[in-house]
């Protein structure tokens, strides 16, 4: 009797040590873009736009980030990617843009015109 009942627990202790380093293994560290002040020409660069205004955001680091789909005056859009260090696509129209990321040290530069080049999200891979 003895002899099973310590088989059992070590049996338990076995497979809960497995479980364990399995779910530590696996766990990987969460990816976050950061926004940043703009200066380095490694960070990812945007030009946006809408009605009210025309400003610079600068991110770094892998992940995705929400820009917003209607900033203050109306419908976000953008007039230059400066991908710095980056693989970068960005989401709008409704779909991730363009079909394969773009590469490092890349500049887009599109005209302006309201609602030319809309932008909702950026990815930074």
């Amino acid at each position: 009797m003895k002899y099973s009942l310590k088989r059992v627990a070590v049996s338990a202790l076995t497979t809960l040590a497995v479980a364990g380093s399995l779910t530590v293994g696996a766990t990987s560290s969460a990816s976050a873009i950061d926004r940043v002040d703009c200066g380095p020409s490694d960070y990812l660069s945007l030009a946006l736009h809408e009605a009210g205004g025309v400003w610079q955001e600068c991110y770094a680091n892998a992940g995705v980030k929400f820009i917003g789909d209607i900033g203050e005056y109306g419908k976000l859009w953008v007039t230059q990617i400066s991908t710095g260090n980056n693989v970068v696509r960005w989401y709008g129209d409704g779909r991730w843009q363009p079909d394969q990321p773009i590469g490092k040290w890349t500049i887009y530069i599109w005209p302006n015109h309201p609602g030319g080049v809309s932008i909702d999200s950026v990815a930074i891979y």
